[in-house]
């Protein structure tokens, strides 16, 4: 609305549309979950932010210490861990996440992969990391069936 348009309804306020406002208005079903890393790794932490802003999500940076409830609250799409040795220190998290069926992801080598897994991780960012790569995991996990608490169900083996 134009603010000295004849067409304009002067007792009404102005509004504005942000991104804020519209993604208010959506259906709770419509509206973007966050993603979020946890663990200080801050080259990579700025990495996975652009590549999170480029497939339009919001993202959260979590200290190692944060409790499973307070993440579940934020219905992430996923959780990245930044390294092995950020997963391998917070297990007692990840196994709160896992009663939670929230994808674990964790950047990785190749000779990494069995650990990971056994760590609990259910998909891994294999180093070097490229968008195209995180792109394909992220959209392979947004087309899982949702699961009776609202996240997906994971498939057995993805590492």
């Amino acid at each position: 609305m134009v603010k000295n348009s004849p067409f304009s309804n002067k007792t009404e306020p102005l509004r504005l549309c942000t991104m804020t406002t519209i993604m208010d208005q959506l259906p709770v079903e419509q509206k973007r979950s966050s993603i979020v890393v946890v663990g200080d790794d801050s080259a990579l932490n700025y990495l996975l932010g652009r590549y999170v802003e480029l497939m339009g999500y919001p993202i959260s940076f979590e200290k190692s210490s944060s409790s499973a409830e307070a993440i579940r609250q934020s219905k992430p799409v996923a959780i990245i861990f930044p390294s092995v040795e950020i997963l391998a220190g917070t297990q007692t998290l990840v196994t709160e996440l896992t009663n939670y069926d929230i994808p674990i992801i964790v950047c990785s080598s190749v000779l990494d992969q069995t650990k990971t897994h056994e760590l609990g991780a259910d998909y891994c960012f294999l180093h070097p990391l490229v968008f195209e790569h995180f792109d394909a995991i992220i959209k392979t996990i947004e087309k899982l069936p949702p699961s009776n608490n609202g996240q997906g169900s994971l498939p057995i083996n993805p590492v």
